[in-house]
C-alpha cells in the first residue's frame, strides 16, 4: 500500500513539473517576443496564451520531423565514415 501511495505522489509530482515548466517556457517566449519582436520588425505584443500557443506550434512543426533528419543524417555520416575507414585500412600497405 505505501509503494502505491509513493509512485501516486511521484507521478502527481512530475505532472506538477511538467506543467510548470510547459508554462514557464511560455511565458520566457512572450516575453522574448515582446522584448525583441517589436523593436526589430515592428510588430505588436503578445499574450502569455499566444507565446505558449507559439511554443506549442513550433514543437509540432520542427521537433518531430528535426529528430528524423538528425537521425538519418548520423546514420548516412557514420555507414560513410565506416566504409572510408574499411578503405583505408585495405589499402594501407605496411611500412617498409
Amino acid at each position: 500500500m505505501e509503494k502505491v501511495f509513493i509512485y501516486t505522489v511521484a507521478i502527481i509530482l512530475m505532472l506538477l513539473v511538467v506543467v510548470a515548466f510547459s508554462f514557464g517556457l511560455g511565458a520566457l517566449v512572450m516575453v522574448l517576443w515582446n522584448w525583441l519582436i517589436p523593436a526589430i520588425f515592428g510588430l505588436g505584443t503578445i499574450t502569455f496564451w499566444q507565446g505558449w500557443g507559439l511554443l506549442v506550434l513550433a514543437g509540432l512543426l520542427f521537433r518531430s520531423r528535426m529528430g528524423d533528419s538528425v537521425n538519418k543524417s548520423w546514420e548516412n555520416t557514420k555507414a560513410n565514415l565506416e566504409e572510408e575507414l574499411r578503405k583505408a585500412q585495405i589499402n594501407e600497405e605496411p611500412d617498409k
